[in-house]
């Protein structure tokens, strides 16, 4: 049985915010410097790296870390959020920012997609809606409700914060 992959009416190519995260995570792993102290900083480009990068930061050293920050994770718990057979909680999340020296933002950029909020894809995300539902300093999500009582989503707009005043 074949499934076929989701995508918006208009024909686009969807990601799940579960399919962005495991993407991104083996992709920051892979790019990772393992170094003993480091700031978490964009590591999908826009910076500058040390000059002699180690090698690829291996699911195990990961797991090691977040055992360290006391998850219980194995090799095969990192292997599984990376092909996105695992969920990732919050507080794994959190713990993953200071591991992989990502930020939140980083482990969920689309990267040039967009992320299907829900089934329907009614609502669909860039790296700049992203940030208003992560931190809202620069850009804010207004969402309105209908139907009784409030229950069915009419629509979602994303407004810069210099627009909105």
């Amino acid at each position: 049985m074949t499934v076929e992959r989701e995508t918006a009416p208009d024909g686009t190519f969807l990601l799940t915010a579960d399919e962005v995260l495991a993407s991104n995570l083996r992709r920051v792993r892979r790019r990772r410097f393992w170094d003993r102290r480091y700031m978490v900083y964009d590591p999908l480009g826009g910076h500058d790296d040390p000059a002699e990068p180690a090698d690829d930061v291996e699911q195990e050293h990961v797991a090691a870390r977040m055992r360290d920050l006391g998850h219980n994770w194995v090799q095969q718990t990192v292997s599984e959020v990376e092909r996105g057979r695992r969920r990732v909680t919050v507080t794994e999340l959190f713990s993953l920012t200071l591991v992989l020296g990502a930020s939140i933002g980083d482990l969920f950029d689309p990267i040039g997609r967009e992320i299907a909020v829900d089934a329907q894809a009614r609502v669909r995300l860039n790296s700049k809606d992203l940030e208003a539902l992560v931190c809202g300093h620069r850009r804010r999500a207004f969402v309105e409700w209908g139907g009784e009582p409030w229950t069915e989503l009419v629509g979602v707009e994303f407004v810069d914060v210099e627009a909105e005043q």
